[in-house]
């Protein structure tokens, strides 16, 4: 009997000391594995950035796409920590393709991966294309005609940007724009909550399920034509004037 007290002792130890990583993974959240493991990370230079389309399809990575005043070409940097797969990088004169190998075993393989962009800050890209199903997406300081995004676990974050169309379908996860200018937005949200803060829009629609969504523009000035915001199972609370 001793022995069944400390096997039950032992384990509730052990769930202690790694009671953080256990919380997330219950959570669904991913553990950072690049304090532990080696990461192979490549580079690449792709010139005439002005006018491109940029399309990701790369299901458990991390996301990060910058505007840099201090290069003229696009840069990517891909990281990984297995060698079970790799990003697939193509170009032509129009696209930009970043598209992970081995989909069909990503749920073994799991979240090892991130993509860096970095873009000239004051060049226009065209449409930006992103699929991720576990991943944070952050994107700041870019100017574009078209962002689309489908998102599933992890938290979505767009900062400083001119971007004429933006449409974000999200699940599980958190949504979060700032000082973010152009025509349109269409949103929707399952599972997670939106945040909007002085974005400056002719037309928004939002849809949100089982979260909270927050509007709020600093400038009082400032109208929207076309307001949309429906929110089921949630608050909702807007300081815009339309």
């Amino acid at each position: 009997m001793s022995t069944i007290y400390i096997i039950i002792l032992l384990v509730l130890i052990l769930c202690f000391i790694f009671r953080d990583i256990i919380f997330k993974v219950l959570k669904g959240e991913k553990s950072n594995f690049y304090k532990s493991k080696k990461v192979t990370t490549q580079e690449y230079n792709i010139c005439e950035p002005e006018g491109r389309n940029i399309l990701i399809d790369i299901l458990d990575t991390d996301v990060k796409i910058l505007g840099d005043e201090n290069i003229k070409d696009i840069f990517i940097q891909t990281s990984y920590l297995v060698d079970e797969f790799f990003y697939d990088i193509s170009h032509d004169q129009k696209t930009i393709k970043i598209i992970r190998n081995n989909k069909e075993n990503f749920k073994e393989i799991g979240n090892c991966g991130r993509v860096l962009i970095k873009v000239p800050i004051n060049k226009m890209l065209n449409d930006i294309e992103i699929s991720v199903n576990n991943g944070d997406i952050e994107i700041y300081d870019i100017t574009s005609h078209e962002l689309k995004i489908e998102c599933g676990n992890g938290a979505l974050r767009l900062d400083s940007s001119r971007v004429k169309s933006i449409n974000l379908s999200k699940s599980n996860g958190d949504v979060y724009l700032s000082h973010v200018c152009g025509d349109s937005i269409d949103l929707d949200i399952k599972n997670g909550n939106g945040d909007f803060v002085d974005v400056h829009t002719e037309r928004v629609h939002v849809n949100v399920s089982n979260g909270d969504f927050i509007y709020a523009n600093a400038d009082e000035n400032y109208k929207i034509g076309d307001l949309k915001v429906n929110v089921d199972n949630g608050k909702k609370k807007l300081k815009v004037n339309y």
